[in-house]
Formats: structure tokens, C-alpha cells, sequence
């Protein structure tokens, strides 16, 4: 039995590493179509921001020195390869999202700005940039969709690929039927991705990462 088991951690790792950076890359490239309308959503409100500080006479070059700051942030996003680089770098970039209102803040406040008007400036300027901030919020849950369900078909593929050498496991027929168990959620994963409901997706990824802790228990034996 130890032997078995040693065979099928080894086989394990060296399938389980394609399949992990493979699934690594889908979950950047989720992180990243994210990242991409939040930040075309903060560059059109600094815009606004800026543009409202010169109406009231307001010194507006450190905001855009802020700003250009920002984008160059931004666009060094897409170079992480981990999610610890990408946390990284989008602390770096919340920094000088702070630096830039404080800025407006002192501004606003040295030239008396009038919070309605700062705030309809803001929003016309959302109201314009919708249809591209939209597209851009379709073109995340596209990727979104695509990505999770690529990641639970690698996974699904990594334990199939693993079946054959667990056919002497004593856990055999109830590591089949857990598997089983698995691939008969996928529509439903799917459905709750369609349909955009934050909670529907949690409790279905919820139930999958249960699944699969009850699979790696048959398999270390237990059950």
C-alpha cells in the first residue's frame, strides 16, 4: 500500500504542475481584464477631478503628475507571473491612488470647491465613459467565465489522468464516484458564472472545494 501511495504522489506532482502553472496564468489573466476596468474607472475620475481643481483655480500639476503615476502603474500590471507580484504592484498603485486625493483634497479645500459640483463633474464624466467602461466590465466576465471553467476542466483532467494508477487503491470505486460527484457540477458552475450573482458563484465554488477536500481524503486512505 505505502508503495502505491508513494507512485501516485510522484505521478501526482508531475501532472499536477503542468496544470498548476497553467491555471495560475488563467487566474492572472481574470485578475488582470479586473484590474483593467477598475483602473479606466479611477483615470476618468482623476480626469474629472482634474478638471474640476483648474475650474476653481486650483494648481492642478501635482494631481496629473499623480495621474501619470498612476497609469505607469497600471500598465506594468500585466507583467506579474504570480498573484504575490501582482498584490505587489497594485500596492503600489493604491499609494499613489492615496497621494492623489490627498491632493485634491487640499486643493478642493484651499479653493473653496463646492462638493455638488465636484461631484456632478464626477459623475458626467462616469456618464460618458459608460459604454467603454462597460464593454470593458463584459470583457472581464468573458474572461472570468472562460478562465474558471479552463481551471476546473485542468483539474478535473489532472485527476482523470491519475485514475489509472489508484485501480489497486481499496478507496478505488469511491474515489471514481467523487470524481463523478465533481464533474456532474460543472453546468451548474457554469450557470452561476452566466449569471453574474457573486453568491451563486461562492456557494458553487464552495461546494466544489468540498468535493475535492473529500476526493484527497480517499485517496490519502480516509473514508
Amino acid at each position: 500500500m505505502k508503495k502505491i501511495f508513494a507512485l501516485f504522489f510522484v505521478m501526482f506532482m508531475l501532472v499536477s504542475s503542468v496544470f498548476a502553472q497553467s491555471n495560475l496564468d488563467l487566474q492572472l489573466e481574470v485578475r488582470f481584464a479586473n484590474l483593467e476596468r477598475i483602473a479606466r474607472t479611477l483615470e476618468v475620475s482623476m480626469d474629472a477631478l482634474i478638471s474640476y481643481v483648474s475650474q476653481i483655480n486650483g494648481d492642478a500639476s501635482k494631481l496629473n503628475d499623480f495621474k501619470s503615476q498612476f497609469l505607469s502603474a497600471k500598465s506594468d500590471f500585466n507583467s506579474a507571473k504570480t498573484h504575490a507580484q501582482l498584490d505587489a504592484k497594485m500596492q503600489a498603485a493604491s499609494v499613489i491612488i492615496g497621494s492623489f486625493w490627498q491632493e485634491y483634497t487640499k486643493q478642493f479645500d484651499a479653493n473653496k470647491g463646492n462638493g455638488f459640483a465636484a461631484l456632478k463633474a464626477l459623475a458626467d464624466a462616469l456618464k460618458s465613459a459608460k459604454p467603454e467602461l462597460d464593454s470593458l466590465t463584459e470583457k472581464y466576465w468573458d474572461t472570468r467565465i472562460a478562465n474558471v471553467l479552463q481551471i476546473y476542466d485542468n483539474d478535473v483532467a489532472a485527476a482523470e489522468k491519475l485514475l489509472p494508477l489508484l485501480k489497486n487503491h481499496p478507496n478505488y470505486t469511491k474515489i471514481v464516484e467523487k470524481l463523478d460527484e465533481i464533474k456532474a457540477e460543472r453546468p451548474n458552475l457554469e450557470s452561476a458564472l452566466k449569471s453574474k450573482n457573486e453568491v451563486s458563484i461562492i456557494n458553487i465554488q464552495t461546494k466544489l472545494g468540498f468535493l475535492a477536500q473529500d476526493l484527497g481524503n480517499l485517496v490519502a486512505g480516509k473514508g
